[in-house]
């Protein structure tokens, strides 16, 4: 039998989706990051979001790190910007999703090793 992964054990795909939705709201209410999302299609972002969370907490979708910074692509997202983001995704996670500190801690790593595909200019 396989251990539990984190997707397994803080709900699967339901409460990812909740947490990607929490954290959007708060995303598009802080001026560091809303303007980001201005003109882009919110709802469909969220879908590739949940994937995202999803693949890098064992669950079974698929979202590679090329995928990743395809998308971040010419959007010249600065280090103020990713670090807003990330504390912005760690309140979310504490926000009565019930996951415990280790796995919000090894989320959180997962993120901040994918720094270098998101922030700066890409192509």
């Amino acid at each position: 039998m396989r251990e539990a992964t984190i997707f397994d054990r803080c709900g699967g795909f339901a409460t990812v989706g909740n947490v990607v939705m929490a954290f959007y709201k708060k995303v598009l209410s802080y001026s560091i990051t809303a303007p980001y999302f201005e003109g882009v299609n919110v709802p469909g972002l969220m879908v590739h979001q949940t994937k995202f969370v999803s693949s890098i907490i064992g669950g079974p979708a698929s979202f590679d790190d090329v995928a990743l910074q395809q998308g971040h692509r010419g959007l010249n997202i600065t280090e103020e910007a990713f670090d807003e983001m990330a504390r912005l995704f760690r309140q979310t996670l504490n926000d009565g999703f019930n996951l415990n500190e280790d796995d919000v801690e090894t989320l959180m790593l997962e993120i901040q090793s994918r720094r270098g595909l998101i922030v700066g200019t890409f192509g």
